[in-house]
């Protein structure tokens, strides 16, 4: 990912999730300087119970009747079937983006084609499930907040990911070697290097994506007990 010194497009507000996002995906990566300011700040609707999350959705949807501004509705490719029947079954007009151009009005994103496009205002329905898309699932959540010019609204269970509530502590390269040698709880395996480099970076990209800091995978380990 590149490293951009100012930013022209996505407003501040939105940035600090996007930021926060970005420090989990590579903490060496500087987020830019933002230029742009917008009266409107992020929204973020928790619900203990997934089936009110999305009835609060339709409601604050049914608002949008009518509106000119381009909207997105950004989901997880898997998402998109059970987002459609709700919002059909509720009579809210949408439109399910099948090329790059978006309409007036509320648009259904799968996060798989949303490169490249820009909205007014975008909604994301269960971050998590775009962060648990293997491998670049952090990566398309940066890229669907970033899609914003104006407002984002974000709707969770429980709570938000933590990639975006908090930034990644971790400032220097993850060091899993010296991990194992305090814990002692394995030594290198007696097989070409090449191959446990190949464990150490996946276990280092794994520690990332689950928002995991080194002090907090120690204690996860140390409370274990060695446990399975």
């Amino acid at each position: 990912m590149d490293e951009l010194e100012f930013g022209y497009r996505v407003p501040k507000q939105v940035f600090e999730y996007a930021s926060k996002v970005l420090s989990h995906i590579n903490p060496q990566l500087k987020s830019p300087r933002l230029v742009r300011d917008v009266a409107e700040s992020p929204i973020v609707k928790i619900s203990d119970d997934y089936d009110a999350l999305i009835d609060e959705l339709i409601e604050d949807l049914e608002e949008l009747t009518g509106s000119t501004t381009h909207t997105g509705l950004i989901v997880g490719d898997k998402q998109v079937e059970p987002i459609i029947e709700a919002l059909t079954n509720a009579g809210i007009t949408f439109s399910l983006l099948e090329n790059n151009s978006p309409i007036e009005g509320l648009n259904i994103v799968p996060v798989s084609r949303q490169k490249g496009l820009e909205f007014t205002d975008v909604i994301l329905v269960e971050p998590q499930e775009i962060i648990d898309i293997p491998e670049i699932g952090l990566r398309q959540l940066y890229v669907a907040v970033t899609r914003s010019l104006r407002g984002l609204t974000m709707y969770a269970t429980q709570q938000l990911p933590i990639q975006l509530r908090e930034e990644s502590v971790t400032s220097e390269e993850f060091d899993l070697d010296s991990v194992i040698a305090e814990l002692d709880l394995m030594t290198e395996p007696d097989e070409p290097t090449s191959s446990f480099a190949k464990i150490k970076r996946d276990v280092e990209g794994y520690l990332r994506v689950k928002g995991l800091t080194l002090k907090e995978f120690i204690n996860k380990v140390r409370n274990s007990g060695g446990d399975d």
